[in-house]
């Protein structure tokens, strides 16, 4: 059985310090034909080795890369809004979108749609799309900002001071937010932001509002009970 390079290194260095206490030259010829035999044996296992490394290398680069498996896609239809005279501001809600790097958002605006893309968010991917904006944008002054658990959009209006009332063109089917009426219940309307967002949103969404309700309520040292309208989701 041929041997590997670590015991011949060793083999050999026992028997050189063998050689060295050798007093015979009979002895002394038969251990230098061994220490012969086994820098022969060295050489071939070296050679070897180096050649089964360039194999495997080889092989390597000539594998085919097997393709990422697709991530799964979220497309989002509910958003919150609102105006100022300059700009339509949407508040899009992504948990986790800080913590990824801003080449990961892609945002393209046009004079009266936009299309935002966020890309492996927790091995997610996001998009959502807005067309018939309900005004016309300069898409060149709009911009977008990535703030904690969620992206801004500022879609700058075409004509400073227009109320637009809301994102789309009337009469087109809109999902958002409520506005929540300032004379209401302050958590009445939260209640009824959140029931809105749980009844549009997909199951991830429906699993972080239901765990919200769940760690709020740890704070505060209360049982655990979530409301009968937000389903029996698991957490």
């Amino acid at each position: 059985m041929a041997l590997n390079i670590e015991d011949i290194e060793k083999d050999m260095l026992e028997l050189s310090q063998i050689r060295v206490k050798c007093q015979r030259p009979n002895i002394q010829k038969i251990l230098d034909k061994h220490l012969a035999d086994y820098c022969d044996q060295l050489k071939k296992a070296t050679a070897e080795a180096e050649k089964q490394k360039a194999t495997k290398e080889g092989q390597a680069a000539a594998a085919p890369v097997n393709p990422l498996l697709p991530r799964p896609k979220t497309k989002i239809t509910t958003y919150a809004y609102d105006e100022s005279d300059k700009f339509m501001k949407l508040y899009i809600t992504i948990n986790g979108v800080q913590t990824v790097p801003a080449e990961r958002i892609s945002v393209e605006f046009t004079n009266n749609s936009v299309v935002m893309k966020v890309s492996d968010v927790n091995g997610r991917d996001y998009e959502m799309r807005i067309v018939d904006l309900a005004g016309i944008i300069v898409p060149e002054k709009s911009i977008w900002k990535q703030k904690t658990d969620k992206v801004l959009l500022m879609m700058k209006k075409s004509k400073e001071g227009e109320t637009w009332n809301a994102v789309i063109r009337a009469g087109k089917k809109e999902k958002m937010m409520p506005d929540i009426d300032p004379k209401a219940d302050p958590q009445e309307g939260l209640m009824t932001m959140m029931k809105k967002m749980y009844d549009e949103g997909d199951d991830e969404m429906k699993r972080t509002i239901r765990k919200s309700f769940y760690e709020n309520r740890n704070k505060s040292g209360d049982s655990y009970t979530m409301p009968k309208d937000f389903g029996d989701l698991p957490l």
